[in-house]
């Protein structure tokens, strides 16, 4: 019991005792580091990020370079569904009024002509689904490219992005009141020092009983 609990009781001292040695700043450092940090954290929440709006603006952004091509392609396959049917009814049209088979053939392109319409609404409807501004465009564009710059500075996504800013607020606010923070991890260390000093007289005791 003694020895797991000196043990833990150490290598919480050791953590603290280093996180001491490594958070000792002089002025010049201190400045740096705060300016360093205010910067950072200005700069994430100047974004606005939103987690998850990467992803989003990636599939957008994807849907709308894709856009033009399937637009083109829509309205091809518009042009022919409807022009060229039309032309075919009207075609047939003199031959039903003359002929009995004729006009069966004629009533059969009619009825293909009235699921077309209804294809074609569909077909309309589609097309609206990647209908979008240049100024749309540019402002996606432009969002992605910034979330990107940040990206390539704090993180590999929004998320790491948002983490890593909370942890620098977190060292802000060391940094900002600097002494107290030293104070208090001094404390901490004291303490820890005297918890593993206590547990290592107590297990020396046991080991001499």
């Amino acid at each position: 019991k003694w020895k797991e609990q000196t043990e833990t009781a150490y290598r919480e001292y050791q953590r603290l005792s280093k996180k001491l040695e490594e958070s000792r700043l002089d002025e010049q450092e201190q400045k740096r580091e705060l300016s360093l940090a205010q910067f950072e954290v200005g700069e994430i929440e100047e974004a606005g990020l939103s987690d998850g709006e990467d992803e989003e603006l990636e599939q957008t952004y994807r849907r709308m370079l894709d856009g033009k091509r399937i637009t083109e392609g829509i309205a091809e396959a518009y042009r022919y569904t409807s022009d060229l049917l039309s032309r075919a009814i009207r075609a047939l049209q003199d031959v039903a009024e003359c002929d009995g088979q004729g006009g069966q053939l004629y009533a059969q392109l009619s009825e293909i002509d009235d699921l077309l319409n209804d294809f074609n609404r569909e077909l309309s409807e589609y097309a609206k689904t990647f209908e979008f501004s240049d100024e749309e465009f540019y402002e996606t564009e432009s969002r992605l490219n910034e979330i990107n710059h940040l990206k390539s500075k704090y993180g590999n996504s929004v998320s790491e992005i948002l983490a890593y800013c909370e942890k620098r607020k977190q060292r802000l606010t060391e940094l900002e009141d600097y002494e107290q923070y030293m104070q208090e991890l001094f404390r901490e260390v004291k303490k820890a020092k005297e918890t593993y000093d206590s547990c290592a007289k107590k297990l020396s005791e046991a080991r001499k009983k």
